[in-house]
């Protein structure tokens, strides 16, 4: 539910920043938010680590053991911290000059708000430590709760200061460092609370080398995945305007957006799919793989499709701004697509992982960086669009290998009735009712806030229809129904 909701919080945050500073201002915070993600990729599987051996430590009743865990890792963490800092503050001439195009913002303004960013770059840093602490103790909830609460902190507290106070890159960034020291300083104290004594252990070198094998060991994965997820918006950021990027940086977090869907499917797939593995029961994992892939269309393909044709009237409506919507909407189709498709890969993915196929990902995610020279060359060549086409070329191919190693080398044989039984109906189905209603509310209607609502309708009952016209997902949805009916009845009667 964090995920979710900081998800949400910032999509629904940037349309009142581009309304107070401007589409080249948001450019520079798009900017902001791709050095972040990027950045993430050093901490190579630590966090997960950190977890995972706290967990262990505390099933096991070793607690000097989580202890120099621990004191190991917040020093590695304060010292990739500090170095993130001192890397960003010292580039920001070079990138405010050399990288950002920048045409109506002071050069000395770009300077300071890039200083700015990588101080709250290595404030953010650590919290990976004190989340991983939290969830491998089972106090999930508390790393949740900072989670969600900084984030609306961080985003609706900008937009009331820029609103009252001045609306400028200063007050934006001199709010979020002000955000990550909070945030920070309430993530370690929960975490010290929750470990108690042992926190004082002192840190340990041999346990640090053992740690650090094993994250690198299993942080390739992710590693190479958030790289080639970033290559787009790196290579575009250094081609365009900065106000160009800030657009590009609005298609990119509608197309994001999918992830408030896919991320909790995941998280409940992964350890289904992990227990009908180690379990052996193979026929119910190519059931649930099936059924499963089709339930996630009744949702993927209207909002996706919905995104794809409303797109004009989204933009429109979160920005207030006409030329800037027509002008991003086209952007906005590529990348849903793209990002529709990486969406379907969530089965395959999931049982990868499941099945012990890390290596099978790791080879996946580093075959798609092969295509970064085409993608800088597009970007380059093309601009946004170019841009755009580059991220959708490299998702195809990542779907082509996905969907040809799963279906290859772990449930065999399945690729043809998987894509064209299992997919091309739901995903047909979908697409062509979302373009014939799409194709009806613009005769009925020019306002956007209209259409956008008569959309939402639609999407619902293209995807009720999707589900309940194949046999198998109309059993699922319609236990669904009977369970939540007799929730209710039960509930009515206890009252």
């Amino acid at each position: 539910m964090a995920t979710a909701w900081t998800a949400i919080i910032a999509i629904v945050s940037v349309g009142w920043f581009v309304k107070l500073l401007g589409i080249e201002s948001y450019g520079l915070i798009g900017f902001f938010a791709t050095m972040q993600v990027a950045i993430s990729v050093l901490d190579l599987g630590l966090g997960s680590t950190v977890n995972r051996e706290v967990a262990r430590g505390v099933a096991h009743g070793d607690l000097s053991r989580v202890g120099r865990v621990v004191r190991s890792l917040q020093l590695i963490y304060v010292m990739v911290a500090l170095l993130i800092g001192a890397v960003v503050v010292a580039c920001a001439p070079f990138i405010a000059s050399h990288w950002l195009g920048a045409s109506s913002i002071d050069q000395t303004e770009i300077e300071w708000s890039i200083r700015l960013m990588g101080v709250v770059a290595a404030l953010r840093w650590p919290l990976g430590l004190y989340q991983g602490i939290l969830i491998g103790l089972q106090r999930a909830r508390k790393s949740y709760l900072v989670t969600a609460t900084m984030a609306t902190v961080s985003n609706i507290g900008a937009i009331i200061l820029l609103y009252a106070i001045h609306p400028s890159l200063w007050t934006y960034f001199i709010w979020q460092v002000a955000a990550a020291v909070v945030t920070l300083y309430w993530m370690r104290r929960s975490a010290r609370r929750e470990l108690g004594p042992i926190i004082e252990t002192a840190h340990d070198l041999r346990t640090l080398r053992g740690l650090l094998a094993q994250s690198l060991t299993i942080s390739g994965v992710a590693v190479t995945g958030i790289l080639w997820s970033q290559l787009d918006k790196i290579f575009v950021s250094g081609a365009v305007s900065l106000a160009d990027f800030g657009r590009y940086s609005l298609a990119t977090l509608i197309a994001g957006a999918l992830t408030v869907l896919l991320i909790p499917t995941f998280n409940v797939i992964y350890p289904r799919m992990s227990g009908l593995v180690v379990a052996g029961k193979a026929d119910e994992l190519i059931t649930f793989y099936r059924t499963g892939s089709k339930l996630l269309l009744c949702a993927l393909i209207p909002i996706s499709a919905s995104s794809f044709f409303y797109a004009y009237d989204l933009l429109h409506v979160w920005t207030g701004d006409e030329v800037l919507a027509e002008s991003t909407a086209p952007i906005v189709g590529l990348l849903i697509i793209g990002a529709a498709g990486n969406g379907v890969l969530n089965f395959p993915y999931a049982l990868q992982l499941a099945s012990g196929k890390e290596r099978m990902a790791l080879s996946i995610n580093i075959g798609n960086l092969a295509t970064a020279p085409i993608m800088f060359f597009l970007a380059a060549r093309y601009g946004l669009m170019g841009g755009a086409i580059g991220w959708l070329l490299q998702a195809s191919l990542y779907f082509v290998a996905n969907v040809t190693l799963t279906h290859a080398f772990i449930l065999k044989g399945l690729t043809t009735r998987w894509l064209l039984k299992d997919l091309t109906p739901g995903i047909l189905a979908g697409v062509l009712l979302i373009g014939a209603g799409h194709a009806l509310v613009v005769l009925l209607t020019d306002s956007s806030i209209l259409r956008l609502v008569l959309a939402s309708a639609i999407a619902v009952v293209v995807g009720v229809a999707i589900g309940l016209g194949r046999g198998d997902t109309r059993r699922v949805m319609l236990q669904l129904y009977r369970d939540w009916a007799g929730e209710q009845i039960r509930g009515r009667a206890a009252a």
